[in-house]
């Protein structure tokens, strides 16, 4: 699949489609995780990840209620992983957190970014894992 990079026309775009992320505005599908939910849009979600194309579209209770239930899931990873899917980061998200909370934080979104098979969170969830490594050990 191509990588859009922002550009002076792409820009524009992207900032929209974070924007529907903030403000739920058209939201067609709840995701459930614990004490939390979020409002999402199917097409941000199915798009670039897989479970989510066949719960949404396949023959699944998921797809006719719009609801999927992720509670087996850390919240906190999976809150990342959806801010994620509209931003292409996580890391503004969240507040940092600190030392080691910081690599179990991004080993956390690794976790749920290879059960879910979304390769770029993942690689970016490593990348931002070793770079923690070495700024605080």
């Amino acid at each position: 699949m191509a990588s859009v990079s922002p550009t002076p026309r792409t820009a524009p775009l992207l900032q929209g489609i974070a924007r529907l992320c903030e403000s739920g505005a058209g939201a067609d599908v709840t995701i459930v995780c614990g004490g939390r939910s979020w409002k999402m849009h199917s097409f941000a979600l199915t798009v670039q990840c897989e479970f989510f194309e066949k719960a949404l579209n396949g023959r699944f209770r998921e797809s006719h209620d719009k609801r999927i239930d992720l509670s087996e899931d850390d919240e906190s990873a999976l809150a990342a992983m959806l801010y994620y899917l509209y931003h292409g980061d996580y890391k503004e998200a969240i507040s940092k957190p600190a030392d080691l909370l910081s690599l179990v934080f991004h080993t956390g979104i690794y976790i749920v970014a290879n059960k879910y098979d979304i390769e770029s969170l993942a690689s970016l969830a490593l990348e931002s894992f070793e770079a923690s490594f070495r700024a605080e050990w």
